[in-house]
């Protein structure tokens, strides 16, 4: 295997940010991968990104995307539960018969 190839910064221009990216081609990119040591460990007392980035449970979505459910509201009954239904149900319906209903009015297609 070919040693990977060097890449050499200029002192002078470290202190100066470039807006110029870097051209790598793939094949250096690839040299450089497979050069790296595979079996390199941490150390010891290393700490996990985790920790040090996302010290908090922020769970699968934060709240203001997607609040949780309320959980002190009530079930529909009685007529509020078959109006429901009712507007539910016909909708399904109108859309198995092949209608659209996207934008208020029933249409072909």
């Amino acid at each position: 295997m070919a040693p990977a190839p060097v890449i050499e910064l200029d002192p002078a221009a470290a202190d100066e940010p470039s807006l110029e990216p870097l051209a790598f081609t793939d094949d250096e990119l690839a040299a450089q991968a497979l050069a790296a040591e595979p079996a390199d460990v941490a150390d010891d007392d290393a700490v996990s990104y985790w920790e040090v980035v996302a010290p908090r449970d922020l769970g699968l979505l934060p709240d203001w995307y997607m609040p949780s459910p309320s959980a002190g509201t009530r079930r529909l009954a009685g007529w509020r539960r078959h109006v429901v239904f009712a507007v539910t149900g016909s909708i399904v319906a109108i859309n198995a018969v092949g209608l659209c209903i996207t934008y208020g009015h029933v249409t072909l297609g």
